[in-house]
């Protein structure tokens, strides 16, 4: 029975009642094979190779190697997935001046810390705190968390069926996305320029701090008009006490004497 082809793109369809798709590069690959073996059987007086057995040889040969390949990379992941992450803790908040905590979540232990910051000069920030982790933010961009409180709010009750990392807000500092942990959807709240400074808000605590808006605000506000002025100015004081002390200062004195007054009056 002679077959019929049919060319189509990188494609030769040959048929005998039913169809068979043979790409080109395996059409061109049998072509020379049977030019070959056309050759050799002329010199030789053999019979022919038959076409089917040529394609069926050439079609094992690419099942074996995707085989081979698939072996492969299961073997790669695997050799990851074995490895021992070591958990590395990100450095410890700054120890805050005149500080506010509110609670999100007493059990898990998390935390909104609000106080003034020595190494911001004197500024106001926000803390997040958890057992493991913590993140750093200013109130301008706690104002912002706010403004998407609704649809993160949205995001996290929908129906956790896949992985679906979203992406809310991104700046120079600090990034607000999405990720499913133990089994529900969750908000990451991280730092940009510290590693390993991120926090985890599930609906529980997205609720809680919807809930405390209000009196977070007016902390960060009552700190900021009337705490930071009284703590700058008491700073400015010891300041100008301990340079007039140390103008009078007695080259008979040690100086540790005076490091010592300096702790006394710190603490």
């Amino acid at each position: 029975m002679t077959a019929s082809w049919r060319y189509s793109g990188s494609f030769l369809t040959a048929g005998h009642g039913g169809s068979r798709t043979i790409g080109l590069e395996t059409l061109i690959y049998t072509a020379s094979a049977v030019l070959t073996s056309y050759r050799q059987a002329k010199i030789q007086n053999l019979s022919l190779l038959p076409l089917t057995s040529i394609v069926r040889d050439k079609t094992l040969l690419e099942r074996q190697q995707l085989h081979t390949s698939h072996l492969e990379l299961d073997r790669r992941v695997a050799a990851v997935y074995k490895k021992n992450f070591t958990y590395v803790p990100p450095s410890p908040p700054t120890e805050l001046i005149e500080s506010t905590y509110y609670t999100l979540d007493f059990a898990n232990r998390k935390f909104v810390h609000i106080g003034i910051d020595p190494s911001e000069q004197f500024q106001v920030v926000v803390h997040f705190l958890t057992p493991s982790r913590h993140v750093k933010i200013t109130p301008d961009f706690l104002k912002r968390i706010f403004s998407l409180m609704g649809n993160m709010l949205s995001f996290v009750l929908e129906q956790t069926l896949t992985y679906k990392r979203t992406l809310f807000l991104e700046t120079e500092l600090y990034k607000i996305s999405s990720m499913v942990y133990g089994g529900e959807n969750v908000i990451v709240i991280e730092s940009k320029t510290q590693d390993g400074c991120r926090v985890l808000l599930n609906r529980k605590h997205l609720i809680q701090l919807k809930y405390l808006e209000w009196c977070i605000f007016e902390t960060i506000t009552q700190k900021s008009i009337m705490t930071q002025p009284a703590v700058l100015k008491q700073f400015e004081m010891f300041l100008n006490y301990i340079n007039v002390e140390f103008t009078k200062v007695d080259s008979h004195r040690l100086f540790s004497e005076y490091l010592l007054f300096v702790e006394l009056w710190s603490s």
